[in-house]
């Protein structure tokens, strides 16, 4: 007992309880081991074998130590207990949150499929229901992808109303104007600008591109200094994997569902359709060749680089650019 070693005593008081059940020091010992190795339960258990043992029942009440365990393996298993039931209602919780964000995107005809990345889900952030501004909104979080880097940033809390523009503000400095004003700046001054992960192999879900954004400068990754708010194109590749039924959507990650294999890699043809930086989220979500990949994922290409042009060539004239809806007033009274 005194090395700690609770299964080892576990095992060498089951096998003594089995060679001559009446035991009574063996009783205790067994429950005090299962008390220490947190099996609060199975003690109480031990303990009331061992009393109503004819034999090894007596001297186990007599035992001064008995009444102890029995109280700390009580408390033991109400903690236990109080923590089970936080976890089912904070699970259950969380399916009715994302069962309302299936019935929205049901609503919206939304198709959704595997997660691009499995990391991603082990965050635990998933696309939910809102109200904002009095209006019911579907939130979600975005993937913005660097490809020209290999960094990406996980921003988690996107309306559907929202957008890119607003979301890429948090990632990249404005102009290279403001940027290179920033820098100048900083070297003036004698001072440094604060460190960025941006460059350290962020994964998807990182989300740290961002910080160095909001330093002013630019990205540390971005050798050629093209990388501004006023100078990238965004877009989505087009059936990027297969659509599952909705009711399968953003399961938890221990769901079989997710396994670490890559999504279909090609289900149906795949282009790149470009997006407008201020059209909100809902204009790519309802496209019909939209299908997440378990979240919404955008490549954030700058103009006047080598992957522009690779994009530009690969998607030659399948590409397609979403028009902003003409939204017309009435006129009568």
């Amino acid at each position: 007992m005194t090395r700690k070693q609770w299964g080892t005593t576990i095992g060498y008081c089951k096998e003594s309880i089995s060679a001559w059940s009446g035991n009574a020091k063996s009783y205790y010992r067994l429950a005090e081991a299962n008390v220490l190795k947190g099996n609060c339960k199975r003690a109480l258990d031990v303990i009331k074998t061992g009393m109503s043992h004819p034999v090894a029942g007596p001297g186990l009440a007599k035992h001064p130590l008995v009444d102890d365990v029995k109280t700390r393996a009580a408390a033991g298993l109400a903690r236990q207990m109080q923590r089970e039931k936080a976890l089912h209602e904070a699970h259950a919780d969380e399916e009715a949150a994302v069962e309302a964000a299936r019935g929205a995107a049901k609503q919206r005809n939304l198709r959704v499929g595997r997660p691009l990345w499995r990391d991603i889900v082990r965050t635990g952030v998933r696309p939910r229901v809102e109200t904002r501004n009095g209006l019911r909104v579907l939130v979600t979080p975005v993937v913005l992808l660097y490809p020209v880097s290999g960094q990406s940033d996980l921003i988690e809390d996107v309306s559907e109303m929202d957008p890119l523009e607003r979301q890429l503000a948090q990632c990249l400095p404005a102009t290279a104007v403001a940027a290179q004003a920033f820098e100048a700046g900083v070297a003036a001054s004698g001072t440094s600008a604060p460190a960025s992960g941006a460059g350290d192999g962020d994964s998807a879900g990182s989300g740290r591109a961002g910080d160095a954004a909001s330093t002013g400068g630019f990205l540390p990754w971005d050798r050629e200094r093209k990388y501004t708010l006023d100078n990238v194109d965004v877009f989505y590749q087009a059936n990027a994997t297969k659509p599952l039924p909705l009711d399968t959507a953003w399961r938890r990650a221990s769901d079989p569902l997710h396994s670490d294999a890559k999504p279909e890699p090609v289900w149906k043809g795949q282009s790149w359709v470009k997006v407008p930086l201020d059209a909100p989220l809902l204009l790519s979500l309802v496209q019909s060749d939209c299908v997440l990949t378990d979240v919404p994922v955008f490549y954030v290409v700058a103009r006047g680089t080598g992957m522009h042009s690779k994009v530009l060539e690969e998607a030659g004239s399948m590409l397609r650019t979403l028009q902003m809806p003409k939204i017309t007033g009435g006129g009568g009274q």
